[in-house]
């Protein structure tokens, strides 16, 4: 059915004990028909207990709104997970395929939001987007939510002194000027003030500013500040001082610690791969590349050969991640990648961004301390996808 639910059995309603080789573990599962027609894809915290619960007829006069599939279900594929980034990679991977025009309905993860900005267009500006295309455009996050863009949105345009009024600055250079070029927080494109090229280098400085290259723009403010203090325009040096305040503030905010140009995120995802050991060094673990269209799952290795595993897991993300496929940032591995970033410490597992040039030696034993730790409890698979 699907090479990821690498496990199948056939459904004998006679046999009560059909199900037992099924694993009473987290994982995904699919029941299907005679025909191999899908019926449900879910996944739960116990697989086995999840799928007897939707085989067993419901007593006749007991009020549920789950659906008898008992009658119709004639197989069952399934995939012992052993992380929740593994569960919610599996589900969506197999959802896609088999639900290509409803999956996104069933995915577990929310998308992620994106800045993006096309500073070649005709008379560019900064929008929210939950979509990446392939449009020419620039697009940096991931951000949690679409009022974050907006807040960076309105930073960028205090700090750099951007057209507010798009629907004006189509008109340019015919637009007319508006109250902020009279406040001094716009230079007037829309009427030929300044011009659209002049224009677009705004817009391309504000962007590199939301990469972190922002060390120029920020001085520049500050001797602005400087400057009308020395000219005694008080109200105009406090005014430069709430957008320096306000600059520094979202730059450093939690919401914004993980933005970058979409073309930069790439990850190592270092997640459990088996079942929780008493001796740590006995835990295994597994490398995913996340980069492009899709996740690629790497072999897994115990934690005790993590000195010479993490540097050849490094040093094979170059081969796996500059693939055609790989270089095409998509919005889905994005948000993926980041229902997990935004739990920060509490996010199982190993997130590495590919992009830093990160010394793997430095890496060792934050993995090493992150899994001797989770091996104590079972690490939930989050929830069940389908309760009752």
């Amino acid at each position: 059915m699907h090479p990821l639910l690498s496990h199948r059995l056939e459904i004998d309603p006679a046999d009560p004990n059909a199900l037992r080789s099924i694993p009473a573990a987290g994982g995904v599962y699919l029941l299907a028909s005679e025909t191999d027609q899908p019926i449900l894809l879910a996944f739960a915290e116990n697989i086995r207990r999840a799928i007897t619960h939707r085989l067993t007829t419901p007593e006749e006069g007991t009020r549920t709104k789950r659906a008898d599939l008992s009658a119709i279900s004639q197989r069952v594929y399934w995939a012992e997970t052993f992380s929740p980034f593994e569960t919610q990679w599996i589900h969506w991977r197999v959802a896609r395929e088999l639900y290509p025009k409803s999956y996104r309905e069933m995915i577990a993860f929310p998308p992620a939001w994106f800045l993006r900005v096309d500073p070649a267009a005709a008379h560019p500006r900064f929008t929210a987007a939950a979509e990446l295309r392939d449009d020419g455009a620039r697009y940096f996050g991931p951000f949690a939510a679409q009022r974050d863009v907006g807040a960076w949105i309105e930073m960028l345009e205090d700090a750099f002194d951007l057209c507010r009024y798009h629907h004006v600055l189509e008109l340019a250079p015919r637009g007319d000027r508006c109250a902020y070029y009279d406040m001094g927080k716009c230079p007037a494109p829309c009427d030929g003030t300044i011009s659209m090229d002049a224009y677009r280098k705004m817009i391309a400085n504000a962007a590199e500013f939301t990469v972190g290259r922002c060390d120029s723009r920020l001085a520049e403010l500050r001797d602005a500040m400087q400057d009308a203090s020395a000219a005694l325009e008080f109200e105009k040096a406090a005014g430069i001082r709430r957008t320096l305040d306000r600059a520094e503030s979202l730059q450093h905010g939690m919401e914004y610690e993980f933005v970058a140009d979409v073309s930069a995120c790439r990850w190592l995802v270092v997640q459990r791969a088996g079942k929780p050991r008493r001796d740590p060094a006995k835990t295994l673990i597994r490398p995913y590349y996340v980069g492009g269209e899709d996740v690629v799952s790497g072999e897994a290795a115990s934690l005790s050969a993590i000195d010479s595993t993490l540097p050849a897991w490094f040093a094979a993300a170059p081969r796996i991640l500059d693939r055609p496929a790989a270089t095409r940032p998509a919005s889905e591995t994005i948000s993926l990648v980041a229902r997990f970033l935004f739990q920060r410490e509490k996010a199982p597992g190993i997130f590495i961004r590919l992009d830093r040039g990160h010394d793997p030696a430095e890496w060792v034993d934050r993995i090493r301390a992150a899994f001797a730790k989770d091996t104590k409890t079972t690490q939930p698979n989050l929830f069940e996808s389908d309760p009752d």
